[in-house]
């Protein structure tokens, strides 16, 4: 399904409630699953996977241990000029639901004046409850003036 656009790169990306996954081509090549089948694994009409992997399940196993983690370093530099597309398309707020650790990267971007939107981030699981107890959403807003740099807490 996204082999055309990603077939130099093994994906493997969950859908929102994490329970359905879609790996392409590399990514099953990388696991060893594009000659092995395992339970949880969709297998189409033709024989062949069609990257669809059910979690949990012996598949998604093998996948999540071929992965390789998640390297930012080249990311980083490029999310400026990203931030500049959203703005041409008019996006003026986007959902990071990555590790709670990319608030620091996202107050580099907005001091360096390149965050464009709202950024609404995903609090640590650990202050959910404290969080929503005192009333508070939490958010990271660019600001007109580049003079103050930091998250924004907001009741």
């Amino acid at each position: 399904m996204i082999d055309d656009l990603t077939s130099r790169n093994p994906c493997f990306l969950s859908r929102s409630d994490a329970k359905v996954w879609l790996a392409n081509e590399a990514a099953l090549r990388a696991a060893g699953l594009d000659r092995k089948r395992l339970p949880g694994l969709e297998i189409g009409p033709d024989g062949k996977p069609t990257g669809i992997v059910a979690k949990p399940s012996p598949a998604f196993d093998v996948l999540e241990k071929a992965r390789r983690p998640k390297s930012l370093t080249g990311f980083w530099p490029r999310a400026g000029p990203c931030f500049k597309l959203l703005r041409e398309f008019g996006i003026v707020e986007i959902h990071d639901v990555s590790a709670p650790d990319q608030v620091e990267r996202f107050i580099e971007l907005e001091a360096a004046g390149e965050l464009t939107c709202r950024v609404w981030l995903r609090a640590r699981s650990s202050l959910g409850s404290e969080l929503k107890a005192a009333g508070l959403t939490m958010g990271l807003h660019p600001r007109p003036a580049r003079k103050a740099i930091g998250s924004a807490m907001e009741r």
